[in-house]
C-alpha cells in the first residue's frame, strides 16, 4: 500500500498537474481473513487521488 503512494507521487512528478485518469484496484478481495487494507482504506486513498477505486478477485470471477 505504501508503495503505490510512492507510484503516484513519481507519475505526478512526471506528467505535473495534467490530469490523467487513474484507478485503484485492490486485488485478491475473497482473501477476506488476510486482508491487509480495508475497503475504506482503499476508497478514501483512490479518493484522496480523485481517481475511480474497485476491488477484484480472479478466484471469484469478480
Amino acid at each position: 500500500f505504501e508503495v503505490i503512494k510512492v507510484i503516484h507521487g513519481k507519475l505526478l512528478d512526471m506528467v505535473g498537474k495534467v490530469q490523467i485518469p487513474i484507478m485503484l484496484v485492490g486485488n485478491k478481495k475473497d482473501l477476506h481473513m488476510e486482508r491487509v487494507i480495508s475497503y475504506e482504506e482503499g476508497k478514501a486513498l483512490a479518493e484522496s487521488w480523485n481517481a475511480a477505486f474497485l476491488e477484484s478477485s480472479a478466484k471469484e470471477n469478480q
